[in-house]
């Protein structure tokens, strides 16, 4: 097993954080049906995230494979998922 320094193993923390915000938010997104649903979302999104997130939220969300794709990533086997479909 690899030994991690104390800023690799931030950020790895932090990239499973942001992986697992895209992958409930891309759930919701997918859930959201009626325009009303999809309009609640979004504003939820402006509350709770930065700017930058709404928008790369927003951006991911309209595209159909990728929302689908995200929903569905298995976070606990990432890694060894992603190194494979490469």
């Amino acid at each position: 097993m690899e030994k991690l320094t104390k800023d690799e193993s931030r950020y790895r923390e932090e990239l499973l954080l942001s992986r697992r915000v895209l992958k409930e938010e891309m759930g919701r997104a997918i859930r959201a049906i009626t325009p009303a649903e999809k309009k609640e979302l979004v504003n939820t999104w402006k509350e709770t995230y930065k700017p930058e997130l709404v928008r790369e939220l927003l951006r991911v969300a309209k595209d159909k494979e990728a929302r689908y794709r995200i929903a569905n990533w298995n976070l606990g086997n990432f890694e060894n998922n992603r190194r494979k479909t490469k």
